[in-house]
């Protein structure tokens, strides 16, 4: 029995060996001939039909035998497969050197689909052989692992197909001041450069991709007032009402596609920066606690500052105490497990610190220069 399975072991090597060649034949196919067109006129790939089309051939070639040693060392190989797939094509993908078309990126996107639906009807397939139950597959298979595989591959090729245009996405928050920017105009833009695709993905794909196009409106918006508000802001409540109504034509415009709930999730940040122009300088260290926690690491002191430069209704004294509050939050914050939305203001934070270095940065200087020589006098006095 022992020498069985050994023999099985060595015969499942011997077909993943070869199957990594096939594999590796179909990743350079893809990358070399242009995306298609499925029924539905959406850009998909032969990748996906191309890979199962071997693995149903394996099985068919060990199903007969109905062991459920031979079985569940199948679906291992299948996995094996099956990752070594998505590895390749994301790897391509995610590495914005390697040059490749728009229309490939939505292919790769589109595939998710497929590929779930090709593995479920593998699973299918296999559980009507009654060796082994859906959760003996699943588990041989390590389907949450796949999941998992497949959901970053689509979430990396559909942030860079929004990335690829960027450039022209920016040009819609940039050229004028905040204050005077078109949420409106600007949507119509981002609508004019997406719009066209909406019939080139299914519908899983659309809602995922309209996500990150919100994102990166929001990153833009965000940009705009961090670096162009400080020169012309007069009132503080001018920017507290163009937040709350920049934030409703942005519901009002993503809601429909994305859905109430993720449009509400990725538009927070700008309720949280509405807080922190509306809270007391006394107050400020919740409001700055509550950023720190949604944005993760990338909410620095900068960024902090340029919000506090924003606060034209503060005096001198209650912009160094917002300040000391700032730096004090952040510097004692303990991350719990909990990364936030990630590097959110690391792409701006250079062109943060450009931009507002107007008047009130020589304050801002000064009074850090007063708060690490406050620090060194305490602990002179044995203060901890």
């Amino acid at each position: 029995k022992k020498n069985a399975k050994e023999l099985v072991k060595m015969y499942m090597k011997k077909i993943f060996k070869n199957t990594l060649d096939v594999i590796e034949n179909i990743l350079k196919s893809e990358r070399e001939i242009k995306s298609i067109k499925n029924a539905e006129g959406q850009y998909c790939t032969n990748g996906p039909s191309d890979l199962f089309d071997i693995l149903s051939k394996t099985f068919d070639l060990v199903k007969e035998y109905k062991n459920k040693y031979i079985y569940e060392q199948t679906f291992n190989l299948f996995h094996e497969c099956i990752i070594q797939y998505l590895i390749g094509v994301d790897c391509v993908t995610s590495n914005y050197k390697i040059k490749v078309e728009t229309e490939f990126l939505l292919a790769v996107a589109n595939n998710s689909a497929i590929i779930i639906q090709l593995l479920n009807q593998l699973i299918d397939d296999s559980n009507e052989m009654g060796v082994l139950n859906e959760k003996e597959i699943n588990d041989a298979i390590r389907l949450k692992q796949i999941n998992t595989s497949i959901n970053l591959m689509t979430k990396n090729s559909i942030e860079r197909f929004v990335n690829e245009f960027s450039d022209e996405l920016s040009t819609s928050y940039e050229g004028s001041n905040f204050l005077e920017l078109d949420i409106t105009k600007a949507l119509l833009s981002t609508n004019e450069l997406f719009g066209r695709y909406n019939n080139l993905m299914n519908k899983m794909i659309i809602k995922k991709c309209w996500e990150v196009i919100l994102k990166s409106n929001v990153f833009f918006y965000i940009k705009s007032l961090l670096t162009t508000a400080h020169k012309k802001v007069k009132k503080v409540e001018d920017l507290i009402q163009k937040l709350q109504y920049d934030k409703g034509i942005l519901s009002e415009t993503f809601e429909p596609v994305v859905g109430p709930n993720l449009t509400e999730a990725n538009l927070k940040i700008l309720s949280d920066i509405k807080d922190f122009l509306e809270v007391s300088s006394y107050m400020i260290s919740s409001s700055c606690l509550t950023l720190r926690e949604y944005i993760g690491p990338s909410f620095s002191i900068s960024t902090a500052k340029a919000i506090i430069n924003l606060r034209c209704d503060f005096t001198s004294d209650e912009k160094k105490d917002a300040i000391a509050q700032c730096k004090d939050v952040l510097e004692k914050y303990e991350d719990k497990g909990k990364g936030g939305v990630g590097g959110f203001f690391d792409r701006m934070e250079e062109e943060i610190k450009n931009e507002n270095e107007d008047p009130n940065d020589a304050e801002f200087e000064k009074i850090e220069e007063d708060l690490i020589e406050k620090e060194k006098e305490k602990q002179t006095v044995g203060y901890s």
